[in-house]
């Protein structure tokens, strides 16, 4: 991507294809909270800044072998080689802290994020839709947090994969930290 400097869509679809039905991968749906709003009220050169920082914390929480792509205006895709759901989690808790310390024109980089494992489906449609569903709920609760796609099998409300609780919030127990609500407006 031109503007970033990390993979695009093209890349995430190649690297997918590539890949056994049976890897074991995680995927990010990563998408930026409310850029539109920063386009309109700083201008478009802010919305690019915004972007660039996001790309920039992507490319820093993964490893060699992973890949960070920016897949659409505010939408981003991170595929984790090789990781369970654990340590997508810590990829996705290190790309809200490395945004939280930082600011453009004052106002620090909000964004959401979507979590499937190998157990939210192993075709690669499904697990792509899972954790876009997963992404809508973390933006349908306020956005700047982290929600996990549904591990299959597993009847709804059981606890499979932890999940967040009201308020950004992840249950006592769960060896998670927690994605931290932020009151800055971007």
């Amino acid at each position: 991507n031109p503007l970033t400097g990390i993979a695009n869509r093209r890349e995430v679809d190649l690297r997918i294809a590539r890949m056994p039905r049976s890897a074991t991968y995680s995927l990010l749906a990563v998408d930026i909270d409310k850029l539109k709003s920063v386009n309109d009220t700083y201008g478009h050169q802010a919305g690019d800044e915004l972007i660039r920082v996001v790309a920039d914390a992507l490319k820093r929480a993964v490893r060699r072998g992973d890949v960070a792509a920016r897949i659409g205006g505010d939408e981003f895709c991170v595929i984790i080689a090789d990781a369970d759901g654990q340590r997508a989690k810590v990829v996705a808790n290190r790309i809200l802290a490395d945004l939280g310390a930082r600011a453009i024109d004052g106002q620090q980089p909000r964004i959401s994020v979507g979590i499937a494992t190998f157990a939210s489906g192993r075709d690669p449609a499904a697990r792509r839709a899972a954790a876009d569903l997963a992404l809508y709920q973390a933006k349908h609760a306020g956005g700047n947090r982290v929600a996990y796609a549904p591990v299959l099998g597993v009847p709804r409300g059981a606890a499979a994969e932890p999940e967040e609780s009201p308020g950004g919030r992840v249950p006592s127990g769960s060896g998670l930290a927690p994605a931290r609500e932020r009151n800055v407006r971007v």
